[in-house]
């Protein structure tokens, strides 16, 4: 197994081991056909910053607990481990980087950095399995690699699309993953072997979002500009079970998406400035939500008590629907366009990325922002939260991965 090694131009780093969760094969089996916390927000009384891609001296002010600087590029992916204190970047300099945040209420202590080189271009997105003891890396040289995050060893490294990796989606139960590549194919392998699983065919585009649904029993994938589909199948026999595209659905790439916590409903975003949703098991689209002017790039159900959708996009709107009505609640103005955007369990908070620089905590109750995060030098383009929802790591266009204590 190629070993993970110190990058040269970071600070010396030592090795701190960690004891994974191995899941057993019973959910891998079972895909081959087998038997087998609403916290309180903190309140913010600063100004937001300006915009016209000009910086103001807030600029100069760091919120972050925790910085880490080591990637030559552009961090377009960060994760945190669902079980612990693991954390994982990927840039636009082909690498990814591990390491461990161990925080309290005061400070956050960086106790280890791994570089983990193999791909050849961009690393697009990073993630963590369930048991947190394997974490996957995706490409744009078509590459999907596994990584045993304990020792920051290769496990294996899995091929198979012609084209760039878009994005990387784990199990929600086993060490299988699912990702969609721009070659216009989706792929399934065991990610503990390396075998694959299944390959899925049928759109005319790039796959450009998708995943497993929150129980794992189905799979669904979206095309990009020129294919605005949704496609969704079974992952044990790799059959498309329906398709959704044409009128009433999507006229333009479809960038983003996300799954009620029941498995019933998919809600899209678009390049064509809408977002919609779609019924899962009649393959039916349920509903549209009209009022972004510019392509949304994040979409999210409320995991509070309240029947919400959150929207982002690059209009600089957050924008909140109820859900029965497909109304809109509420606008929230930002001075650039929203990027990421992450809802916390059991709570009506929900987090964004913003092109300004800015990470901001907001109410889906509220008209006003309830904390503002500063510390980039540049956009935001990625966001994680960490297990007990206390903290929150973005990764940024100024090659810079930072924590914030919410």
């Amino acid at each position: 197994m190629a070993e993970g090694t110190a990058n040269p131009d970071a600070d010396e780093a030592y090795v701190v081991d960690d004891q994974g969760n191995v899941i057993d094969g019973v959910v891998v089996a079972d895909l081959e056909g087998q038997q087998g916390e609403d916290d309180q927000m903190q309140e913010d009384g600063n100004e937001q910053q300006g915009g016209d891609g000009e910086l103001n001296p807030e600029q100069a002010r760091d919120d972050s607990i925790h910085a880490f600087e080591g990637h030559k590029g552009s961090v377009f992916g960060v994760a945190w481990s669902r079980n612990g204190d693991g954390v994982c970047s990927g840039g636009e300099d082909d690498l990814a980087a591990s390491w461990k945040v161990i925080t309290d209420a005061n400070h956050a202590e960086d106790l280890e950095t791994r570089w983990l080189r193999g791909h050849s271009d961009s690393v697009v997105e990073v993630e963590f399995n369930a048991g947190g003891d394997l974490l996957a890396t995706a490409g744009m040289d078509g590459l999907v690699k596994i990584w045993v995050y304990s020792e920051g060893s290769m496990l294996q490294s899995l091929d198979g699309p012609a084209e760039a990796m878009e994005w990387i989606d784990w199990h929600p139960k086993g060490d299988v993953i699912l990702g969609g590549s721009a070659d216009f194919t989706m792929w399934m392998w065991n990610a503990r072997n390396g075998a694959c699983m299944q390959v899925f065919t049928g759109h005319s585009a790039a796959v450009s979002c998708g995943g497993f649904t929150p129980d794992g029993r189905l799979v669904v994938s979206c095309g990009s500009e020129g294919d605005p589909s949704m496609k969704i199948w079974d992952p044990k026999n790799g059959n498309c079970t329906a398709t959704i595209e044409g009128h009433g659905y999507h006229e333009d790439g479809i960038t983003c998406i996300d799954f009620s916590a029941d498995g019933t409903l998919a809600l899209t975003g678009s390049m064509d400035g809408t977002a919609r949703l779609a019924h899962l098991q009649s393959g039916k689209a349920r509903g549209t939500l009209i009022g972004h002017t510019e392509s949304v790039e994040c979409v999210c159900f409320s995991e509070g008590s309240l029947p919400l959708i959150v929207t982002g996009s690059l209009d600089g709107k957050a924008k909140v629907w109820d859900q029965s009505t497909l109304t809109q609640r509420r606008s929230l103005t930002h001075p650039q366009g929203v990027t990421a955007m992450k809802t916390l369990p059991q709570s009506n908070m929900f987090i964004t990325g913003c092109l300004d620089g800015v990470v901001r905590a907001w109410d889906m109750r509220m008209d006003n922002c309830v904390r503002e995060y500063h510390g980039f030098q540049d956009g935001v383009l990625s966001l994680a939260l960490s297990p007990n929802a206390k903290y929150v790591l973005a990764g940024s266009d100024d090659h810079s991965v930072r924590v914030f204590e919410l």
